[in-house]
């Protein structure tokens, strides 16, 4: 890594500029594209709670429920930053932190234990109901 840091500090400071610029506008590009992903799975996952609303123990919802649970366990459970951008942000997403989900939902099969917190959460009066039926399948 020294190197190519002191090959790049023996170019003209023009050279030198363009580097920089390439390589900060593509690592901001990344946060970026890190923190919209983020945000966008979040309302992913409320437009299809919103939209079924208190159907939300339907069979036919189990393949979407599976698909989310991958998504928030690959990308946001483990991942510190993300984590905290759902608390700062007042995302859904906040609620599938490790310690909720080791501790509440570990005896909920694994195909559904990380998008379990949110639907129980925004279940309301029905967070018993949703949770006992994510436990049974």
């Amino acid at each position: 890594m020294l190197s190519i840091y002191e090959n790049i500090k023996k170019l003209p400071d023009v050279l030198q500029d363009k580097i920089y610029q390439y390589y900060w506008t593509y690592i901001y590009s990344n946060v970026l594209n890190e923190i919209t992903d983020t945000i966008l799975l979040d309302k992913q996952i409320n437009n299809f709670i919103d939209r079924y609303g208190n159907n939300v123990i339907k069979k036919h919802n189990n393949f979407y429920y599976r698909k989310f649970n991958k998504l928030i366990k690959e990308n946001i459970t483990y991942d510190k930053a993300k984590m905290l951008l759902c608390k700062y942000n007042n995302l859904n997403l906040k609620y599938c932190d490790e310690n909720y989900i080791y501790n509440i939902c570990s005896s909920i099969n694994s195909d559904y234990q990380y998008i379990a917190p949110i639907l129980i959460c925004r279940s309301n009066e029905l967070r018993y109901q949703v949770f006992y039926y994510l436990k049974s399948l």
